[in-house]
């Protein structure tokens, strides 16, 4: 509603215009002035009874309004009414009581033969008497009343609107509705004041709330309402004077008001609608700050409240009722004095003053600034237990003006510890001593007698004392030190023991200067003593503890290699036999599974490597493994993995390679794809809406053209971070704050461990991050180029020169354009269906077609049915690529086959999977047609070796599983060999002794014997035989150490589970052929 005060100084101002009209008539009709009571010859009137009417209304509106002399005004607003009503009653009867010309004689109406002259019209007494009631009604506390005296106001307001019309018109008297046709001009204008007045000191009630309302639907009327009224008036009366000019024809000039009217209400219609949608812009963003101070409010550890300049509580959040145990609704338009014991009130009073009078001051500058200030104060609960709290005062700027926020910070334990460390300062006892050296004598103040448990009258001198307390295993060590500080040599800062005469030792610290004369001899010394006991116990209990530490440290990383094994087991059966699975004939859902299940364990292996990692990094033993990694396969594999994460979630996920990126480098794979899942992860769990991207930029280093730097990012479009916030994500176990874990989950170790990873590469993460908008994440590290390995950066296809894009997400337009540009192919882009048949109808020339599946207007199935359907465009014609997010979705493959779509593929695609594609459009075509994700893997067994006829193999493994799965691996690699299986070291060594083996596989953990014992075993066997078998270890544990153990336990290789393959291959290929 429109502000209350507003209203009551414009119904203040009616009362006062009311006032000085009607007393004006009233002089006029006393003093003969006919311009007060007439304002031209040819007009109507005011009369006297008028004027008086007038008088009395003027009052009791006031009087109404301000709620002062009510029983006055009932009285005096009685008196109108029976004026107002005795008249209209006459008029209606036709009977004269004599009323009209009591208090004044109206010479003209009786000159002119008038039957009643001196009496106001029959228009005027019904208006008075409407405008009595209505002010009757005002008084009751009733909604019908108040709406009822509304609407009376409502019909003297339209009366005399009409009335002001015809007198603006110029219409002649006989002309006008007879029923008004005597109401002077100020008279209408009197009662059209008095009725607005009138319908303002009730504007929530009737129709007057529809033109003082906040909502749209009343900011509409009073635009159109006052301004349709304006046009209307002014260009009827244009049309009604060139009529009677002359210059139209009455009808010609109907039909000119009607379409002027028309248009000008069109003209209107389109300046409220802008303002409507510029409100409607407003009030979202509006909507949207106070989303934000919502989030804000209740994403913070401490209770907070928004205030108002004048301390009065506007918002709070959650946390507010948790520790002052208040619900929102109890503080929301309290002041903070309710929260304050009022002891403190004036001490916090004067802050709040204070801070707000600075805060003004700013305001008034308009610019954006930030102000903060703190006081520490004592809070009240509900419950009205009082405690310490640090008061945050934070105001920053808005487009609505300043936002002040309020935070309580509980300090009740820093309270406590400094009034604790206060209390044992207090208590700290500290003797102080003073040696005369020249006269051998000691003098001590009370509190050394206190120390060393005697009194001030005793017959033996102090130093007697002192040598008798000090422990004897003390002694000589102190008086040493003594003489040696009195000499020179040394400096008098110690401790030692002392012996009470209870037998309680205790520790003192004693510290002591020298000072000499001008000779340098000395002749003084004066030092202090004080009991550190405490201190020693507290030392000794952390030795002792360190040592406990050291133990559980011991056990601990004992602990991590005995779960790690644990899992790692059935991890191993699981990532070799899915690996195997990979490699036999598959159709494309199978092949798609299995490669997520194996992505899948070979992350929860990273995982479990992680909490290793850990332990390493706190020990900073933690070390990197190079080898030839694949980086295209690499990231692929790694948004394999979380693409399902970002599909629950509707998240567009980009991987964003150029085609001249360097494929091949010496890298620490599981590192890199640990790093990269952490920051992807992160990405997924912090967006809601919008998209990830996984970047890739390569630059040659300047100082060896070996090596390349390798630019990763990771962008999203999530919540974003605060710039205070930054520095704190990167610490172990820290989040941006305790809400984001409680909101989020997590444990807050990813970005420790990456960074720390990073820090082994010579790299480090660097993040950008805006709140609200989203963040970046990037490492530059360098790598080593394999020896002929260097990416041909040069990429030609003669049969593919102009390409569409069609895709919604304007990133992914970009890389795809970025992409097809770094072939030297030509493409247009399209962000909606319509847009590309609108490119097929105008270019003829389009060699292929991208198209994604999920787009707005016209969906990419439906795009390529058009393509096929309407256009004509056969498969040979342009061949279409159709991207996808869903790999089995049903309607997806049910389109490849009704509109014959060349190829698929899951998104997000990189430019080596493009290049794939490309190169198969060469030889492709419709009779051959697949997709390229769904290409089964080849039958053919590549995998064999050799055939391994007369090869011996003992594999020793206690667990079933991986016993099935050393065996299906190695039958693939050695087919024809003979292998035999030991469920324990005992038993492997029996085989090795009766079976002659050519290879060992042992695991390290069976029972009965150990893996190492039974190689310690079979090396002795060996030792007088005069031979060596290579055997290899399996093991879980991936301790730092565990190779070194098994190598010096006599064994040849290592293999740590999970077991796949191709590391399997390599030992096979390394001990049986060489």
């Amino acid at each position: 509603m429109v502000k209350v005060n507003l209203y009551q100084k414009f119904i203040r101002y009616i009362a006062f215009v009311l006032c000085c009209v009607s007393l004006l008539a009233i002089l006029g009709w006393i003093f003969h002035i006919e311009i007060f009571t007439q304002i031209h010859s040819e007009l109507p009137t005011m009369k006297f009874n008028t004027a008086f009417c007038f008088l009395l209304l003027a009052f009791v509106i006031f009087c109404t309004r301000e709620g002062r002399c009510s029983k006055i005004s009932m009285v005096l607003n009685l008196l109108l009414f029976t004026i107002a009503f005795v008249t209209f009653l006459q008029d209606a009867g036709d009977f004269n009581l004599g009323i009209d010309q009591l208090a004044a004689t109206d010479h003209k109406g009786v000159a002119k033969g008038n039957p009643t002259p001196g009496r106001m019209s029959m228009a005027t007494s019904l208006c008075f008497t409407l405008l009595s009631i209505s002010l009757g009604l005002v008084r009751f506390n009733n909604d019908k009343a108040k709406r009822g005296a509304s609407y009376l106001s409502l019909v003297v307001i339209v009366i005399s609107f009409f009335a002001i019309v015809t007198f603006i018109y110029n219409i002649p008297t006989f002309d006008k509705v007879r029923f008004i046709s005597s109401m002077a001009i100020h008279t209408a204008i009197g009662f059209f004041i008095a009725g607005l007045a009138i319908t303002l000191t009730i504007p929530k009630h009737g129709i007057t709330e529809l033109f003082t309302s906040k909502r749209i639907g009343s900011f509409m009327i009073r635009r159109l309402f006052f301004q349709l009224t304006v046009v209307s008036l002014l260009l009827s009366y244009l049309i009604l004077y060139c009529y009677r000019e002359g210059y139209f024809a009455a009808d010609f000039s109907i039909a000119m008001v009607a379409v002027i009217v028309i248009f000008a209400t069109l003209v209107l219609l389109v300046v409220v609608s802008r303002s409507m949608n510029s409100i409607d812009r407003e009030k979202r963003a509006a909507e949207e700050e106070l989303n934000i101070i919502h989030m804000y409010l209740n994403t913070t550890p401490d209770p907070l409240i928004v205030v108002n300049k004048q301390g009065t509580i506007e918002l709070t959040n959650s946390l507010m009722s948790e520790v002052f145990g208040y619900t929102e609704d109890e503080l929301k338009g309290k002041t903070m004095d309710s929260l304050i014991p009022v002891r403190y009130h004036s001490e916090y009073k004067k802050h709040l003053e204070y801070y707000f009078e600075y805060i003004n001051a700013v305001e008034k500058n308009e610019k954006e600034y930030y102000s903060s200030s703190v006081i520490e104060i004592y809070a009240n609960k509900r419950n009205g237990e009082e405690f310490p709290v640090e008061m945050t005062l934070n105001s920053t700027w808005s487009p609505r003006g300043f936002i002040t926020v309020a935070a309580f910070r509980d300090v009740t334990r820093r309270v406590n510890a400094e009034n604790k460390l206060q209390a044992a300062l207090e208590a700290s006892i500290i003797g102080i001593w003073d040696y005369d050296i020249l006269q051998g004598e000691v003098y001590w103040d009370e509190t050394m007698y206190k120390l060393y448990g005697t009194s001030n009258n005793i017959k033996e001198s102090i130093y007697e004392l002192w040598t008798k307390r000090v422990h004897p295993d003390d002694k000589n060590k102190i008086e040493t030190l003594l003489n040696d500080s009195i000499a020179g040599h040394s400096v008098y800062d110690t401790d030692f023991r002392i012996v009470l005469t209870d037998g309680t030792i205790r520790h003192i610290r004693a510290k002591g200067t020298v000072y000499r004369d001008e000779n340098k001899k000395p002749v003084r010394m004066l030092g202090t003593n004080w009991d550190i006991t405490g201190q020693k116990t507290l030392e000794a209990s952390l030795i002792e503890a360190k040592k406990a530490a050291e133990s559980a440290s011991k056990s601990k990383s004992e602990f991590l290699a005995n779960m790690s094994h644990e899992i790692r087991t059935p991890l191993n059966g699981i990532i070799g036999f899915t690996d195997l699975l990979i490699k036999t004939p598959l159709n494309e859902s199978q092949s798609e599974y299995l490669k997520n299940v194996n992505n899948s364990a070979n992350l929860l292996l990273d995982v479990i490597n992680d909490i290793l990692d850990f332990s390493k990094i706190e020990a900073g033993k933690l070390e990197l493994h190079y080898e030839e990694v694949d980086v295209y396969e690499l990231c692929e594999q790694t948004i394999d993995v979380i693409r399902h994460q970002a599909e629950q979630k509707k998240l567009e996920v980009l991987l964003n390679i150029p085609p001249d990126i360097q494929r091949y480098v010496y890298a620490d794979p599981v590192r890199l794809r640990q790093i990269l899942t952490n920051l992807l992860s992160n990405a997924i769990k912090f967006t809601h809406t919008g998209e990830i991207e996984l970047h890739l930029e390569s630059r040659i280093a300047e100082e060896d053209e070996n090596k390349t730097y390798f630019q990763f990012s990771v962008r999203d479009t999530g919540v974003g971070i605060a710039s205070d916030k930054l520095s704190k994500i990167f610490g172990a176990f820290d989040q941006e704050d305790s809400s984001t874990t409680r909101k989020y989950g997590g444990t807050g170790l990813g970005l420790t461990i990456s960074n720390k990873l990073l820090a082994l590469m010579g790299s480090k993460l660097n993040v950008e991050s805006e709140l609200n908008k989203g963040s970046e994440f990037s490492f530059e590290v360098q790598f080593e180029i394999p020896d002929g390995k260097l990416t041909d950066k040069t990429a030609f296809f003669r049969n593919v020169k102009k390409v569409l894009v069609v895709d919604d997400n304007e990133s992914n337009r970009r890389i795809l354009e970025v992409m097809l540009a770094e072939m030297n192919i030509e493409s247009l882009l399209a962000n909606n269906g319509i847009e590309a048949m609108e490119l097929l109808e105008k270019h003829k020339d389009f060699d292929f077609a991208i198209v994604d599946y999920n787009m707005p207007y016209m969906s990419g199935t439906d795009l390529i049915s058009q393509i096929r359907n309407t256009l004509n465009l056969s498969a040979d014609d342009l061949p279409i690529m159709l991207l996808h997010s869903t790999a089995d979705d049903d309607i997806i493959f049910k389109a490849i086959k009704d509109y014959n779509i060349n190829f698929n593929y899951t998104k997000p695609i990189h430019s080596g999977k493009l290049k794939t594609v490309l190169d198969r459009l060469a030889n492709y075509s419709t009779a051959t047609a697949a997709t390229v994700n769904s290409k089964a893997i080849s039958s053919q067994d590549e995998t064999v070796s050799f055939s391994g006829e007369n090869t011996t193999i003992l594999v020793a493994e206690d667990n079933p599983v991986n016993q099935l799965l050393a065996r299906e691996i190695l039958m693939k690699i050695v087919p024809d060999a003979n292998l035999i299986i030991a469920e324990n070291g005992k038993e492997a060594v029996e085989m090795y002794q009766t079976k002659n083996p050519d290879i060992v596989f042992m695991d390290i953990q069976m029972p009965e014997m150990s893996g190492l014992d039974a190689t310690k075993k079979i090396r002795e066997i060996e030792s007088q035989q005069d031979k060596h078998i290579p055997i290899i270890a399996l093991t879980a544990r991936v301790l730092n150490g565990e190779r070194e153990t098994c190598i010096e336990y006599g064994m040849d290789d290592y293999l740590s589970k999970p077991i796949i393959l191709d590391r399997v291959k390599t030992i096979v290929e390394t001990y049986l052929l060489k």
